[in-house]
């Protein structure tokens, strides 16, 4: 019977000192699941960005300049993953660690009681204890697995929470009445120059017009002019 209750004992110890590694440990790891998150989303934007406006980074010449941010952002990737990596193997040798000091207490518990239990009985015992080890490991990683994987649906419960933008139609001000709308006005041009960039040459020179209430203009061009 004393054997039964120091078994149990290291049992119960066992398990609170794991339950409180595990808590404190999957605080950071979700953090920098986070992060890791975060980056990665970056990565995958900036590639979408960049297949979608190939013709003008090729145009502008800025290939060295999006290759540059592509390192940036993979390199911030990289480094969020190797130490979510490292922080989830740190999880698996904590777990490992605290099962193989309980294994060896059981052992030396069962070798201490060698004289009035015999072989059979301990080896039964210790291998009892193996199965239930291994279960106890199973759990703990599926339920880490789990809360990690849960952090992707926290991003996009997110976007729900988000405040709604006010409504047009408020109790204090129309803004809909007809003192708000605008009944006559235009848009002048007058000697307006436009180019892409600095060094571009111009792609519109010294353009003047005038769009009063109710015209329709349509500016006709070239195909590439802009």
């Amino acid at each position: 019977s004393i054997v039964h209750w120091i078994i149990i004992v290291c049992s119960f110890i066992l398990f609170v000192v794991t339950l409180i590694f595990r808590y404190l440990l999957i605080r950071v790891i979700r953090q920098i699941k986070h992060l890791e998150s975060a980056s990665k989303n970056k990565v995958l934007t900036h590639v979408s960005l960049t297949m979608h406006g190939l013709s003008s980074i090729h145009s502008l010449g800025l290939e060295s300049h999006q290759n540059r941010l592509m390192c940036e952002y993979q390199n911030i990737h990289s480094n969020t993953w190797r130490v979510y990596f490292g922080l989830i193997r740190l999880f698996a040798f904590q777990i490992d660690f605290l099962n193989s000091i309980y294994i060896f207490i059981v052992s030396i518990i069962l070798i201490l009681s060698r004289s009035y239990l015999s072989p059979a009985v301990s080896a039964y015992a210790l291998s009892q204890v193996s199965i239930l080890i291994d279960a106890f490991q199973y759990s703990l990683r599926a339920t880490a697995e789990t809360e990690m994987n849960m952090v992707s649906v926290e991003r996009v419960l997110q976007y729900t929470r988000l405040d709604e933008e006010p409504s047009l139609h408020r109790n204090t001000v129309d803004v809909l009445s007809t003192k708000f709308i605008v009944t006559k006005a235009k848009i002048a041009f007058e000697g307006v120059y436009l180019s892409y960039a600095a060094d571009s040459p111009l792609v519109s020179k010294d353009v003047t017009f005038c769009i009063r209430s109710s015209e329709k203009v349509a500016i006709v061009g070239r195909t590439g002019a802009g």
